[in-house]
Order: C-alpha cells, then structure tokens, then sequence
C-alpha cells in the first residue's frame, strides 16, 4: 500500500520488532509521519481524504513535510517531530498536516506547478481568462525565488519588460499581474482588500502565505544535505535512504517550462544557476546510489541508477566507469568494451576530449581479467 516501499525508496516501516514511530524518527518517512498524525493505519484502506492530490498528481512520493536537521530529531516524540518547525527559503513556517489554514505546496522541480488548499491553480486561474498567464507565473516564480529578501517594483519590470522604458503603462500592466497573482493565490480576496499571499513592505513585493509554503526543491536540497551529513558520520545505509527520497523528489530541471520565455537577465539570475546546481545534486545523488548498491552487490540496482545518471548527464564518466565494473563482474567483456567505446563517443561530443587517463587504465585492468570468447 506504500508507494515508497513499492517504488523501492523504503524498505518497510514494521519489520520484526521495530517500532513504526522510531522509524518516523529515524528515515523521516514523510507518509508515516501524516499518518501516525492524523492516527491512519494505512493511506488506501482508512484515510478519507485518499486519493488525496498529491497521489492524483501520480509524484514517486506523498512527501508532507521536512526535517530540516536529522540530529534534531533524536530523542524526540512523533507528535514532537511533527510540529518541529521547517526552514522554507529562509523563512520558519509551519505546514499544517490538517485541513486548518491554509496550505500552500508548490513543486518547481519540472513543470511550475501551484497547489493551494489541495487543488492545482490552473493555467486559466493564474490569467483569470484575460491575463498574461505567462506573466504571472514568471512573477510567482521570481518572488518565489527572491524569498524573504522580495523585490523592488523597478526589478519586477525589468524582469517581465525588460528593454521597455518605464511609463504609466508599464506601471499599470505590473499592477495587472500582481492582480491576477494575487487572485490565482486567493480567488476568495474581497476588491481592494490586502492580500495574505503576496504583501507589500518596506518598498519589496514577497510571497508570504500566512501558513507558510512547501518547496519541493528546498525539501529535495534538504534531503540531499541530510544525506551528505549521514554519510559522513559512516551511517551509509541510513544515509541511501536520504538519497532516494531527493532522487524521487527530482521530476525534472528547474522550472523547466518558464526558462524560454524571459530576459536573459531572468533566466542567468533567476533560472539558469539553480537549475544547473539541483540538476549536479541529483546526479550526485543518483551516483551515490548506484555506488551504494554495486558495495551492496545488488547489480540490477546499481546499473538502473548509473543508466539515470547517463540519462541526466550522457558525458557522465564516474556512470561509465560504474557500469564497466557491472560488466565485469558479470563477466560481460562484449558490453564492457562497447561501454567505454560508449564512454568515447560521449565525450568526444560532449566536450571534445578522450577518457581520462584513469578511466583508460580501469578499462584496461578490467579487460586483462576476462577471458576472451
């Protein structure tokens, strides 16, 4: 019934005599955690709000909440852990596991996409059928990405009017977009009412949602860094259980679908950086579990992550030398040579250079030991 345990993120939370709460603990396992809180046995079979949106959504994890520091949490309760408060772009929020308040989830990792009190703002909500939908959302996305600094109004025009000289017009068509943001996050808003969502301050404009708001790229960075932080502390096995969850959260580059439409200045400053440090995190993630299951002598696995790892990055040559160690432990010397010719080719294309000359000689080594057929 656990899509982390089908999807193979998890390996169950109620083996022999562990105690499911010393494991909501210990993995942080975000489905267990709204489960335990809201006192459901299982998602599928007892809660009443299954499907809830982020399983019709079909994303490889029900992910709730984050823990912003795994240390943190020894020696604490469930009910504790749960109201332990999260860090989201530098602010401190907590996100209610309950229909209280308001609730605020937004996935950046692939597609922008907003959910606001479990349901999707659509490509019309963002626009109210008149508006510059693409505007809007460039807007949302780059208060989202300013965070509790916020921007000045002259930098939200240069950034959707860019090249444009600045006049009543311009000023009005900035007013319209904070209008439509504004609505697409609070369709309920009274005319000429504040807003709770995006506020005006002290010369900034900031998205400041009185809940607070989820990120799946600060949960997946977060994951990421908790993974480092076990792995150093030689917990590899805990710390596999981290690089899975920010592998499952990584459905794709960085607000993939806004990049081509703005200012060069938009997508260097706003886009461009970020989407290439997540995209190098998660290859180091999928990496690190591919390495991680070839210790573990679990081939099929290792080879799936190395083959997401190419997929990512098809010059990757750590992925290259991993799958070649596959071959040979198989005893595949056919596929082993056909991977560095692979390996060649990639990066010929890719940046105009040979191998390494440790890759060469790990080939070689590798070759000398498997008989010819």
């Amino acid at each position: 019934m656990c899509r982390l345990y089908v999807t193979g993120v998890c390996t169950g939370c109620a083996q022999g005599n562990e105690c499911p709460a010393e494991k909501v603990i210990e993995f942080a396992c975000p489905i267990l955690r709204c489960a335990t809180s809201r006192s459901v046995p299982f998602c599928i079979r007892d809660c009443p709000e299954y499907p809830c949106v982020f399983y019709q959504d079909r994303l490889s994890i029900c992910e709730r909440n984050v823990v912003s520091d795994p240390q943190a949490s020894s020696g604490q309760t469930v009910s504790t852990l749960i109201r332990t408060p999260v860090r989201i772009n530098g602010n401190e929020g907590k996100l209610p596991l309950n229909n209280s308040g308001t609730q605020l989830y937004i996935f950046c990792l692939g597609p922008l996409r907003a959910f606001r009190d479990g349901k999707c703002i659509t490509e019309t909500e963002w626009g109210q059928t008149k508006g510059p939908t693409q505007k809007v959302k460039a807007l949302f996305a780059y208060l989202l990405a300013k965070g509790a600094r916020g921007a000045t109004k002259d930098a939200i025009m240069e950034l959707l009017w860019g090249g444009q000289p600045v006049n009543d017009k311009i000023e009005a068509r900035l007013h319209a977009a904070l209008y439509y943001l504004r609505r697409a996050l609070e369709p309920t808003l009274p005319p000429r009412a504040e807003s709770r969502y995006v506020i005006y301050e002290d010369g900034y404009y900031k998205l400041a949602p009185p809940g607070g708001y989820w990120v799946d790229a600060a949960a997946f960075e977060g994951y990421y860094l908790q993974a480092q932080h076990l792995e150093e502390e030689g917990r590899e096995d805990v710390a596999a259980r981290f690089w899975k969850l920010a592998a499952a959260l990584y459905q794709g580059d960085y607000m993939i679908d806004l990049a081509p439409c703005y200012t060069e200045d938009y997508v260097d400053d706003c886009c461009k950086w970020q989407r290439y440090r997540l995209k190098d995190m998660h290859l180091m993630a999928l990496l690190k579990l591919a390495q991680y299951h070839f210790r573990c002598s679990q081939d099929q696995l290792s080879l799936t992550y190395a083959q997401k790892a190419l997929d990512q990055d098809s010059s990757c040559e750590d992925a290259y030398c991993l799958i070649m160690k596959l071959m040979h432990r198989t005893g595949q010397r056919h596929d082993l040579m056909r991977q560095y010719r692979l390996c060649e080719r990639a990066l010929q294309d890719a940046e105009d250079r040979s191998p390494t000359p440790e890759t060469f000689q790990l080939y070689q080594q590798l070759l000398k030991t498997l008989p010819e057929r």
